[in-house]
């Protein structure tokens, strides 16, 4: 195996990890988030009936913040985008690395059989 290819599998590899931590990233923000309208959401099922200056404003608290959970929640989905492209480079990485080793004559590392090598 060439050293260059299983360098570009590793550092696809790292990247990976890299585009992971974004995604954690982005789910405790919406976690974050959606616990402050739930607190929002509170203050306005305790807030006194005739105090309409409060509930007011915490109605237009969970209305923002509600629009900030959709902005986070398409960009969450980018980033996951981006994961999906990244995992397909790697699958085509490792798999190109099986096709050189069997252009080569040796057989592939245990473990790395898929379906179709079984068929």
């Amino acid at each position: 195996m060439r050293p260059n290819r299983r360098r570009s599998s590793e550092l696809r590899t790292q990247m990976l990890d890299v585009q992971l931590l974004d995604v954690f990233a982005e789910v405790e923000s919406l976690l974050r988030s959606g616990r402050e309208i739930q607190h929002d959401a509170l203050q306005l099922r305790i807030a006194a009936p005739t105090d309409r200056i409060e509930r007011r404003g915490a109605a237009r608290r969970i209305e923002k913040r509600v629009a900030e959970l959709h902005k986070e929640c398409r960009t969450l989905c980018a980033v996951v985008e981006t994961l999906a492209r990244m995992t397909i480079q790697l699958r085509a990485a490792v798999d190109n690395r099986r096709h050189r080793r069997r252009e080569d004559g040796q057989q592939p590392r245990r473990g790395t059989a898929t379906a179709s090598d079984n068929s």
